[in-house]
């Protein structure tokens, strides 16, 4: 599944990108939710999502291109962690997206060009920042060109010693510095990324309104995942539940066994799983039941 997604790449506009972006990171959100044995399935999709556009269109008219696979290949295999630094990294994608798609007149230059700086930063490192690899084969050159002048047999064995300790302490503190520079940036992904709550922080109606959309085109799977946020959306507006997207579907439903609405909520978490994660062809009749169930449950 994650060798081949989908079959080609394609140009989309901006809106159609941040839409796509979205999508994945919906999909990414819940299979860092769901148990480690259902994850495989909803991160390749989204890994296939992600492989699946090669440009966008801007704002000016010129095409961006996109290049999405090392985002997609940091999918594979990854636990919560991991997958709370990819998070923060979609956020940044879609942040850009967000102001490139509603851009207009003179200020549409500008947006596009914060976009292009988050996307190709994903891409490259910053020139002339050299990496541990460039300066450990460096010190080797050098260590050579030294030996091949003959100038070795001269040298009091003490200051070999020295330099080479010396060396080997600057390599450590280098190799320290990395190392604490990525703990730290790991840690304020996580930080900014450990509260989101999916459901609780998203607009119920817009859950609404996307599932509406989802099965009149057809795509009952898509519309009941979007029924499936909504009522608990709806909940966590009501402030009913508290919904964290780390706990799984048995977990949830144990903190919301004393409300009313937990038989319909039951149901809908049952028939959500069987759709979404068990990845059953689902119908307009599963649809619409669906619908019914996530209205009771946000009564």
């Amino acid at each position: 599944m994650t060798g081949g997604g989908i079959a080609s790449a394609d140009t989309l506009a901006a809106t159609a990108y941040l839409e796509r972006l979205r999508e994945v990171r919906t999909l990414v959100v819940d299979a860092r939710a769901a148990p480690s044995n259902q994850r495989a399935a909803g991160l390749a999709r989204a890994a296939a999502l992600l492989r699946s556009t090669d440009a966008i269109t801007v704002g000016d008219g010129s095409t961006l291109p996109i290049d999405d696979s090392a985002l997609a290949s940091r999918l594979t295999g990854a636990d919560g962690a991991a997958l709370g630094g990819v998070l923060g990294d979609l956020d940044a994608r879609i942040a850009a997206a967000a102001r490139a798609a509603s851009s207009a007149g003179p200020s549409a230059q500008a947006v596009d060009g914060a976009l292009r700086a988050v996307l190709q930063s994903r891409v490259a490192p910053p020139a002339g920042e050299p990496s541990l690899l460039d300066l450990f084969l460096s010190l080797v050159a050098r260590a050579f060109d030294f030996v091949e002048r003959g100038t070795l047999a001269a040298v009091d064995p003490r200051v070999v010693i020295s330099v080479l300790s010396g060396l080997g302490l600057a390599i450590a503190l280098i190799v320290a510095g990395v190392l604490g520079r990525g703990v730290r940036e790991r840690i304020r992904r996580e930080v900014s990324s450990a509260d989101v709550r999916a459901g609780a922080t998203d607009d119920p109606a817009e859950h609404l309104r996307r599932a509406d959309a989802a099965i009149a085109a057809g795509r009952s799977r898509e519309g009941l995942h979007e029924l499936y946020l909504f009522a608990l959306a709806r909940l966590a507006a009501h402030e009913t539940i508290r919904f964290d997207p780390a706990l799984t579907d048995r977990e949830l439903l144990a903190r919301a066994s004393a409300i009313p609405q937990i038989a319909p909520l039951r149901t809908l978490v049952a028939l959500h799983e069987r759709v979404w994660f068990g990845l059953k062809p689902a119908g307009p009749d599963d649809a619409a039941r669906a619908r019914a169930l996530a209205e009771q449950v946000g009564a």
